[in-house]
């Protein structure tokens, strides 16, 4: 493993374009290369910049890529991706089961978001929330659909799996931009 380390404009998106263009003159095969970065902006600047012979990813679209290779590969239905403003009426509708008349939908989405990607604790969410929050998630399930953060729980989870661990053992992973993945403080 290789961390590099630079300011931004520094060049660490040239050299890793330049490590994975290297790899594959040595002949390795592109689907044996996992490249992700943090926003779209940037996979497809990395995508064009490799002639778009490797698949670059979003880390959300990476998580989505091992969800669907491991329910592929057991045969399950693949869970469908919702969008913010969907997520928004779940929630909503989650409010409304639960008649919370008093709680704001965005700002039970902002409480969720704060416990689930930025490490907040639920025990300080008002207990009224955290059950909104259930519910919401229980919508999520039965309708096999996943929001944002979502994604990232489910692959976190399909990667406990042994056998996909295995099939993945051997890539090359290479990762732009990854300070901005982890949480604020997490890296130093």
């Amino acid at each position: 493993m290789q961390l590099i380390t630079a300011p931004p404009g520094a060049g660490k998106t040239r050299r890793l374009v330049s490590e994975i263009q290297a790899r594959l003159h040595e002949g390795v095969s592109p689907y044996t290369i996992v490249a992700t970065t943090f926003t779209r902006e940037a996979a497809r600047e990395i995508a064009d910049r490799l002639g778009n012979d490797v698949p670059i990813r979003t880390l959300h679209g990476l998580g989505h890529w091992l969800i669907r290779l491991a329910r592929q590969t057991r045969g399950d239905t693949i869970p469908r991706i919702v969008s913010e403003d969907r997520s928004l009426a779940i929630m909503e509708r989650a409010i409304k089961e639960l008649d919370a008349k008093y709680v704001e939908p965005r700002q039970a989405l902002d409480d969720m978001a704060r416990v689930r990607e930025r490490g907040g604790r639920e025990e300080a969410l008002h207990p009224l929330v955290r059950e909104i929050i259930t519910r919401y998630t229980t919508i999520l399930r039965a309708d096999n659909l996943l929001d944002f953060t979502g994604i990232l729980d489910e692959a976190r989870r399909e990667l406990e799996d042994p056998d996909l661990r295995e099939f993945l053992r051997g890539l090359r992973v290479f990762v732009d931009e990854g300070q901005d993945s982890a949480p604020r403080g997490a890296l130093g």
